[in-house]
């Protein structure tokens, strides 16, 4: 792993004795404060780190870049501090400090429990065959004025029409041309939906990707992402990836059942993630289902390489345990060497 690089604020940004001293500690002899200021600030910056963890998207970077807004301020402030106060030998222990910090920032912010380089890592591709691909379509036209398949390109084409018939005469839903995987539909562990995405210019106020609920649950489907005027969106609501049109797009969904938590990754980077209302089972779905706004005459989608993967609960447990594990035995170590050297 490449050490991060580290960009040194500017004169004009770096701290001044005094001026960040809370009032707790003013009238404190100056060395005194200086470390008990300085232990406080490691604690908040490795809490810090563990926040920034589940936020970023730094996964896919050999390198890890820390540029003014990420980095760790309160250590740097402390190194600018110590300066204000004569250096000396403290040189030293700041070098040292900042080396330890560094590691720390390192392994917390590029360490997760999906590795965005490889996003199926741990995985186990689950087998799909002709017979696990159901389509659903507008009841009353043939299935080839709808979906196709080419047997040699292996692109799936779905199209709707805002006036089609919903896919059986008992339901009241609205028009689609889906692709149900059927034969998969799970209850329990960590699921994984991969596929490549095409929608064309024009097509808006559809579902391209679902994970459906159980049949007569109380809530239809756990995720849904919409098409609105080339914008792919979370339903309706938050935007996961703008300019959607007219190109390839890899779509990977993460389904955590066991802690209800949904995570969308467009061309191998996290864009999105929620907690979701837990049900009894789930299934995936792809295709083109019409919604209720900012609907086209004709919606289309076209999906390739669909694959599924699975791992067990107690392998991402175990995945996540180890990663925290070492993080915070590097942790607690920087914070030993802290304290020994400060004393």
């Amino acid at each position: 792993m490449v050490a991060p690089v580290f960009v040194q604020p500017s004169a004009a940004s770096r701290p001044q004795f005094g001026q960040e001293a809370p009032p707790s500690y003013r009238g404190h002899d100056t060395h005194t404060y200086y470390h008990v200021w300085r232990m406080k600030s490691l604690l908040s910056e490795v809490n810090r780190v563990r926040v920034i963890d589940n936020q970023r998207s730094s996964g896919t970077q050999h390198t890890l870049a820390l540029h003014q807004d990420e980095v760790p301020s309160s250590i740097m402030a402390a190194s600018s501090f110590h300066r204000a106060l004569g250096g000396g030998e403290d040189a030293r222990t700041e070098l040292v400090l900042l080396v330890l910090s560094s590691v720390v920032v390192a392994l917390a912010s590029s360490a997760s429990a999906i590795d965005e380089r490889n996003l199926t890592a741990e995985f186990v591709q689950v087998e799909l065959t002709e017979s696990n691909f159901k389509v659903q379509r507008p009841y009353d036209v043939p299935e080839n004025q709808r979906y196709s398949y080419d047997n040699v390109t292996g692109v799936h084409t779905f199209l709707v029409y805002a006036g089609d018939k919903p896919f059986n005469t008992v339901t009241g839903t609205l028009p689609r041309t889906e692709v149900r995987l059927a034969g998969h539909d799970y209850s329990s562990g960590v699921w994984q939906f991969e596929g490549y995405g095409y929608v064309p210019t024009g097509t808006s106020g559809a579902s391209v990707m679902q994970i459906h609920n159980e049949q007569g649950a109380a809530h239809a489907t756990v995720l849904m992402l919409h098409v609105y005027n080339g914008t792919l969106r979370y339903y309706s609501g938050e935007a996961v990836e703008d300019r959607i049109y007219d190109r390839w797009f890899r779509l990977n969904v993460v389904h955590d059942v066991a802690a209800s938590t949904v995570a969308v990754y467009v061309d191998g980077r996290r864009k999105f993630g929620a907690s979701v209302i837990p049900s009894d089972s789930y299934y995936f779905k792809f295709g083109v289902y019409m919604q209720h706004h900012d609907v086209s005459p004709l919606m289309e989608s076209r999906w390739r390489n669909i694959t599924v993967y699975t791992k067990s609960t107690t392998s991402s447990a175990t995945t996540c345990r180890r990663s925290w594990s070492s993080r915070w035995l590097l942790a607690s170590l920087l914070l030993v060497i802290t304290l020994a050297i400060s004393i």
